[in-house]
C-alpha cells in the first residue's frame, strides 16, 4: 500500500509539473495557490464579468453565478471551475479563478480561462 501511495505522488506530481508547462505563455497572473490565478484587469467590474460569463459559457456549463457578489461557477472539461471577481479602484477588476477535478488542483484549466478572458478583453 505504501509504495502505491508513493507512485500514486510521483505520478501526480510530474503531472502537476505538465499541466503547469501548458500554460498559455500570454497569461501574466499570479499563482495564489495549487489550484488557482489571480490578476488585476484595467476594465469595469460589469465588462469583466459580462465577458468572464460569455467565455465560461461557450468552454462549459455554468452551474451559477451570481453578478452581485461577482461568482460564476462551472463545469469545464470536467473541473469544477470557481471565478471571484471584485472591484478595485480607478475602474480594475480583480479575478481569481481556481479550478479542481476529482479534488487535485488543475491551475492549467483555470489559467485556459484566464487567457480566454483576457483574450476577449
Amino acid at each position: 500500500m505504501k509504495d502505491a501511495a508513493i507512485k500514486s505522488a510521483e505520478i501526480y506530481g510530474v503531472a502537476m509539473l505538465a499541466g503547469v508547462a501548458v500554460l498559455p505563455v500570454g497569461v501574466a497572473a499570479t499563482f495564489i495557490g495549487k489550484d488557482s490565478v489571480r490578476e488585476i484587469i484595467d476594465a469595469s467590474f460589469e465588462h469583466v464579468y459580462e465577458v468572464s460569463l460569455e467565455v465560461v459559457k461557450r468552454m462549459g456549463t455554468i452551474t451559477k453565478h451570481d453578478a452581485s457578489n461577482g461568482v460564476i461557477k462551472a463545469n469545464i472539461n470536467g473541473a469544477m471551475v470557481a471565478l471571484q471577481l471584485r472591484k478595485k479602484a480607478d475602474n480594475r477588476t480583480e479575478i481569481t479563478i481556481s479550478a479542481r477535478k476529482y479534488m487535485f488542483p488543475k491551475p492549467d484549466i483555470a489559467g485556459g480561462v484566464l487567457y480566454q478572458i483576457s483574450d476577449k478583453l
